[in-house]
């Protein structure tokens, strides 16, 4: 999955096809994964920037975070956030859809996109070398290098439905928000869960390649700060009754908070919400996936 990166040291190999002896299907992908390199073959390279990918039975969302970014302390709501926060959080990167096969190769379909659309598709090759699974690019040249992370110990958790995440394993479930115009997509795998949520608008309006262009653009910071407003986080279920707290986040004021996916009347679920002021409030979604599927 193709991302930016900064200019470092060179790293051998980038943009070649690498020859496992063994590849990958869909099937054994779904779980956790985190990044160790991304590299190029002009010598760009990073190793720091902090990667969650959760794959489900079909489903994906992914977040990455620049290893620098601030520790926004006094930041409690969007509209603390000041127009600096707005430029360090649009470094963030982050996208969810439906990874399918494609001949020999892999695409990562981005139905929601953190940052701008790429000009070409995310598309690469798969292949493992010991216990790394390694990502070449089809399109562009690149290298990843993939680690798959085991659950951490669930505590005698009921891992089939638990209490506070109620969607089936492996299912990425797309929603829509009643009574506004939002979308968001949800998944579990285990005892990870990711939640992302799109902004009111995009960089795109903007004309912009990257969300920071866009920000630098925004003609007030209540536009600045509307652009950095998707949110994508990353989570796990902890404990007997499968608490969900939230690890990660574009929105830094959500990290430590619980995040419940709950089941309403009517089919609908309910998440935890918070406007821009501060005050929580409590979204409510209907699923267009259905929860038997195996999207």
């Amino acid at each position: 999955m193709t991302g930016f990166a900064p200019a470092a040291s060179m790293a051998p190999n980038a943009g070649q096809v690498v020859s496992g002896t063994t590849s990958p299907g869909l099937a054994d992908l779904q779980g956790l994964w985190t990044r160790s390199l991304i590299a190029w073959p002009d010598g760009r390279q990073d190793t720091t920037t902090k990667v969650v990918w959760l794959q489900g039975k079909a489903g994906y969302i992914d977040l990455r975070q620049p290893a620098d970014l601030p520790g926004f302390a006094s930041v409690r709501c969007l509209n603390d956030l000041t127009w600096d926060d707005c430029r360090a959080l649009a470094a963030q990167q982050g996208f969810a859809g439906t990874l399918r096969e494609d001949g020999a190769a892999f695409v990562w379909e981005r139905e929601l996109d953190y940052q701008p659309a790429e000009p070409t598709p995310d598309s690469g090759f798969l292949a493992w070398q010991g216990a790394t699974l390694v990502e070449t690019g089809r399109h562009q040249p690149y290298v990843e290098h993939w680690h798959r992370e085991a659950a951490a110990s669930d505590e005698g958790m009921d891992l089939a439905q638990p209490h506070g995440w109620q969607a089936p394993n492996g299912v990425l479930l797309r929603l829509s928000e009643r009574g506004a115009r939002s979308s968001a997509m949800a998944l579990r795998v285990g005892p990870y869960f990711m939640f992302a949520q799109t902004a009111a608008f995009t960089a795109e309006v903007k004309g912009a390649s990257t969300l920071a262009e866009a920000v630098e653009r925004a003609d007030t910071l209540h536009a600045a700060r509307a652009l950095v407003a998707c949110e994508i986080s990353f989570g796990h279920l902890r404990g007997s009754g499968g608490l969900p707290v939230i690890l990660r986040s574009t929105l830094p004021w959500r990290v430590g908070c619980s995040f419940y996916l709950s089941s309403m009347a009517e089919g609908t679920l309910a998440t935890p919400g918070q406007d821009a002021d501060g005050r929580l409030c409590t979204q409510l979604w209907d699923v267009h996936s259905p929860l038997s599927s195996a999207a």
